[in-house]
């Protein structure tokens, strides 16, 4: 995923975080603020390690992933992230490695740096407002406790000239800063003070604050964060409003004291740290409890808050993990197999098309790549052209970011030398692209389970070199589209190629198409251990839409190829002695087939 898609989806799922947490909070807009802010604190939460979970958990689908009514011997299953089959050749199937990173567009190049840089300059400003609260607090001068007439307070008490209004700062241990004239206070002002300040230490709010300073820091481009910060810093205020009314008994007098702390307050920096009050909230905060709207209740118990958290673990869960559009559906594209002759015409034009640039033309097309990478036609001809001239780079280049961007081309699906990507006999392909080409192939599978067209270019891109999993992902594509035969034919025309290497000994050769009328699709080259395990396959296969594909197939094949061996000149026994067994193994297997046909009950045929 590119970064700015990443970025997008991650918008998207915060603002549904948001939603949610909005929602519970107005289920509960008559409860107190301590309720309310323990909402919104775990929203934050939420917020913070959304991109964590993003990128770690597996993806939550609402819809099946896969087909469940074709025969389980039908679908092989494939572990996409660590794809390693069992038997015959297994030692050469190699696991799916990480994506690669690929050249994007210059466009999208210098995103992730503005990104980091605002972000950046953002941390260092929250992380020089947390230095300088600390370095305040740590310049004050400590209080003895014998001056304060509170036997209960357990927090450091210290007093600074730099200040005007008392504040809180501390991960564990806690320091509350009160300013220089405290001790011309009354009993009740400093009771509201230190029953204020408490109540953030309690509420763990310093910590609750610099995370969400963080959050805004790391989400500078998302509106939820900045407000979620303000609305934090406002619920903080006003659940330890409610704590100090419980705790002085007197709201109007409570009220005063705010007041006063708000004046001095318009004369002094802001602070890093729960100050007793802002200037900028303080007429709110005065109204709220002059009319009577503090609820004094208790705090939020300790079996509460654990069940918040608890009923929040499935929910952050859902919307870190839950497809928002299904895979399948984000790169769909409409079913089109191709004919024979569409495949000859369409690939004749692509040769065509490359060998005719000019490189006047090469040029222009190369600047018209650069400038929009998504030209599609642009990048075909010029694949076809370096094809052609047997010109590894930028060939590579191109062809890698085809199949990264657009899997579900139909340039792949020609299967044609332009599109090939395992090193051959023309030089054009090295190990190091085979293998990215590769990685790139099964992670799209794996993002896109349900997408035939991509597990269709992913067989045809595999089927030169890994042909176990080329055969694999043909039978998933099966298992998503059971009604639809040119998966039955594709599988029957391999089972029918292994069954005849299996009667030639292993001397088949190899055939380049298959042999179903109107249709085209590669053949897998299987080795003769790899053809012996799909021909007992079929030896114990109840399937009889797959017998009767393959014995279709080898009817066909052998049909056609045994006049041609007799009139060659050159009748080997041994040749036409396959082309007969394979004959008789196919009518076999179409008699079976028509058996079990007759034992499925009506209208399941």
């Amino acid at each position: 995923m590119h970064f700015l898609a990443f970025l997008a989806e991650l918008t998207v799922r915060a603002l549904v975080l948001g939603a949610i947490g909005m929602s519970a909070v107005w289920a509960m807009r008559r409860s107190s603020a301590d309720r309310q802010h323990a909402i919104w604190r775990l929203v934050l939460m939420g917020m913070v390690v959304l991109p964590f979970l993003m990128l770690f958990l597996p993806p939550l689908r609402l819809l099946p992933t896969r087909a469940t009514t074709i025969a389980e011997n039908v679908v092989t299953s494939i572990q996409h992230s660590s794809y390693v089959p069992t038997g015959v050749g297994a030692d050469k199937v190699r696991p799916a490695l990480p994506i690669s990173d690929f050249p994007e567009p210059r466009s999208r190049r210098w995103w992730p740096a503005i990104y980091a840089a605002i972000a950046g300059l953002l941390l260092l400003r929250t992380v020089r407002a947390v230095a300088c609260a600390k370095k305040l607090a740590r310049e004050s001068r400590p209080i003895r406790r014998s001056s304060v007439d509170i036997a209960h307070l357990r927090h450091e008490l210290r007093e600074s000239d730099a200040v005007k209004i008392p504040f809180t700062v501390g991960w564990s241990d806690h320091v509350i800063v009160l300013p220089q004239g405290w001790r011309l206070w009354d009993a009740f002002k400093l009771q509201s003070v230190l029953a204020h300040e408490i109540a953030h230490i309690r509420r763990a709010d310093w910590v609750t604050s610099v995370v969400a300073g963080l959050n805004r820091s790391v989400f500078w481009f998302h509106p939820l964060a900045w407000w979620l910060e303000r609305r934090l810093n406002t619920l903080a205020e006003d659940a330890c409003d409610e704590s100090a009314i419980r705790s002085t008994g007197d709201p109007l007098r409570y009220a005063k004291v705010v007041l006063e702390f708000a004046r001095a307050a318009a004369r002094q920096q802001p602070v890093m740290g729960t100050a007793m009050a802002r200037s900028s909230d303080v007429c709110r905060r005065v109204d709220r409890i002059m009319d009577g709207r503090v609820v004094v209740k208790s705090a939020i118990p300790g079996f509460a808050g654990v069940l918040m958290v608890l009923l929040a673990a499935p929910i952050m869960y859902g919307v870190a993990a839950l497809e928002l559009i299904p895979e399948a559906r984000q790169m769909q594209s409409g079913r089109s197999v191709y004919t024979i002759e569409e495949h000859r015409d369409l690939h004749q034009q692509l040769l065509r098309d490359g060998w005719n640039l000019k490189p006047d033309e090469v040029v222009k097309l190369e600047s018209q790549l650069a400038s929009n990478p998504q030209n599609l036609d642009a990048r075909r001809k010029l694949l076809s052209y370096y094809t052609q001239q047997v010109i590894a780079e930028p060939r590579a280049t191109y062809l890698l970011w085809l199949i990264e961007h657009h899997p579900d081309a139909d340039l792949f699906r020609l299967g044609s030398l332009v599109t090939q990507t395992f090193a051959n006999y023309t030089g054009l392909n090295t190990p190091q692209t085979e293998e990215r080409a590769r990685t790139l192939w099964l992670n799209h599978v794996e993002r896109f389970p349900m997408n035939t067209r991509i597990l269709s270019n992913a067989a045809m891109a595999l089927s030169g070199s890994d042909v176990r999993v080329s055969l694999d992902l043909i039978k998933r594509a099966r298992a998503v589209e059971p009604n639809e035969a040119h998966w039955s034919n594709w599988l029957g025309s391999v089972y029918a190629r292994a069954v005849r290497t299996v009667f030639a000994s292993g001397l088949l050769g190899f055939s380049g198409r298959s042999t179903v009328p109107s249709t085209w699709f590669p053949m897998l080259g299987l080795r003769l251990p790899e053809s012996e395990i799909l021909k007992s396959e079929l030896e114990t296969s109840t399937d009889s839409v797959l017998l009767r594909a393959t014995g279709e197939a080898l009817v066909r094949d052998t049909e056609a190829i045994e006049p041609f061996i007799r009139e060659s000149g050159f009748p080997m026994a041994s040749r036409l002695a396959e082309a007969a067994s394979s004959l008789a193994f196919g009518k076999q297997l179409i008699s079976r087939a028509q058996e079990l046909d007759s034992k499925k009950p009506a209208g399941n045929n």
